[in-house]
């Protein structure tokens, strides 16, 4: 199973923005960019289960996307689509 998923990884993350190491827990993902808002949007669009080590300020960032993105839902939800 880790190997299925080294493998998915490796197609998705580009080798000039993230270093990936399997360990016995997982997969261990190293990233290196500046904007925490883009690591949160990056680390959700992988489509699995992660948990962040550090930056610590990652985590909040990841709360206030995920916010967004509930508040995005519910203004849709209050959307009415019509035929015409």
């Amino acid at each position: 199973m880790l190997q299925a998923r080294m493998e998915q990884l490796h197609d998705r993350v580009p080798p000039t923005y993230a270093t990936l190491e399997a360990t016995e827990d997982g997969v261990l993902l190293r990233a290196y960019d500046d904007s925490l808002d883009h690591m949160a949007r990056f680390l959700v669009s992988l489509g699995c289960p992660f948990t962040i080590m550090q930056p610590v300020a990652l985590i909040d960032e990841m709360r206030s996307l995920a916010e967004k993105l509930a508040l995005q839902a519910d203004q849709s939800r209050s959307v009415t689509i019509t035929n015409e």
